[in-house]
């Protein structure tokens, strides 16, 4: 279910069914990891490290990055300081992120898109896991589908590309997101949330990693970041300081496609916003049922977008304030919800105005 567009240049295959380090059946044993004892996992890491240290293959880093995450977020929370007295360990893991030229650790793509769903990597087992599994499968497959097309758009601006490619890429924003609005809802709806904020989220532990700490993976609001500053993000950084923070933060630990797609946009659009390009210039000769279809299509993605982060902002407040201070869910700290919500609104308004113009 991971879908090509996930796959790039740097990863030429899906790394969903590899297992490199042979732990199929160790992830078969009904036993969740969380109950397990510590032998059990640091023997499996010990096993592991040579062979971490020598893979120079992306796809087969990435396997191995999913595979040993859950197990290190079990140590890290119960026995502190002992994956890291693990001989070779942590610079095992450093070498992993240097050849998939990202984190050194499992990340949403990981711990969603490519989590085998017959063989899945879990900490806990629990129902509420693998619908958080699932929600972050799909938000990851339609993000990238999304981004993919506005990079298309953007081309398009410059006059790079016909009206009837960014007609039909416009027309494909809005439903490659509806799956990101029912996952959130679905999870609103089925989700213990007793079960989610006290037996789940706290095992999802930051990792300091070679001198860094790094987030655990999480929920799809934070992968969404290069989204947000490909299609508003630069003009609003200038005015918003807390906005300017938490992206600068965050849109580093975004997948590369993401990444690449995210920076070619803005890039293409004269280093400023896919929405600011539009409201200075369309394509010379643009007919104009191709500009309102744009704009419509875009207008569909940032209502969708809003739908999204007002579900996400109710299910996620809620789940904090029943939280271990501190604990769990990858963050350090809180993202700013009413802003990201704020400013997709207005987006979705600035856009309203060009349809109207």
């Amino acid at each position: 279910m991971t879908g090509p567009l996930l796959l790039t240049p740097h990863l030429p295959a899906d790394p969903t069914h590899l297992d490199p380090l042979r732990l199929d059946r160790w992830y078969a044993d009904p036993l969740p990891l969380t109950r397990r004892p510590p032998q059990d996992l640091t023997g499996m890491l010990r096993a592991a490290v040579p062979v971490m240290a020598a893979t120079t293959d992306v796809p087969a880093a990435l396997a191995m990055l999913r595979d040993v995450d859950p197990p290190l977020c079990v140590l890290a929370r119960r026995y502190p300081g002992l994956w890291q007295r693990i001989p070779g360990l942590e610079s095992a893991l450093g070498h992993l992120g240097r050849v998939r030229q990202g984190l050194p650790r499992s990340d949403n793509d990981l711990y969603g898109a490519f989590n085998p769903e017959d063989r899945l990597r879990t900490l806990t087992g629990l129902d509420a896991e693998r619908l958080l599994i699932d929600g972050i499968r799909t938000g990851g497959i339609g993000l990238h589908t999304v981004m993919h097309r506005l990079s298309i758009i953007a081309d398009w601006v410059v006059g790079r590309r016909p009206d009837w490619a960014a007609v039909q890429a416009a027309g494909e924003l809005g439903p490659a997101w509806d799956p990101m609005v029912k996952s959130a809802v679905l999870m609103a709806r089925q989700m213990d949330l007793d079960v989610f904020a006290a037996d789940y989220i706290p095992w999802l532990v930051p990792l300091k990693i070679e001198g860094r700490v790094y987030r655990a993976p999480t929920g799809a609001q934070f992968t969404n970041t290069w989204l947000d500053w490909a299609l508003w993000g630069p003009e609003v950084a200038r005015a918003d300081p807390a906005y300017r923070a938490y992206s600068a933060q965050l849109r580093p630990e975004c997948s590369p496609l993401a990444r690449s797609l995210g920076q070619r946009i803005v890039t293409t659009c004269g280093n400023q916003s896919l929405i600011s390009a539009l409201e200075t210039r369309f394509p010379p000769g643009v007919h104009p049922a191709a500009r309102y279809a744009v704009l419509d299509g875009l207008e569909a993605l940032l209502r969708r977008m809003r739908d999204f982060r007002a579900v996400h902002q109710r299910f996620a407040l809620q789940t904090l304030m029943m939280r271990e201070p501190d604990r769990g869910s990858g963050m350090i700290e809180d993202p700013p919800f009413a802003g990201l919500l704020d400013h997709t609104r207005a987006a979705r308004a600035r856009v309203g105005a060009l349809r109207g113009s």
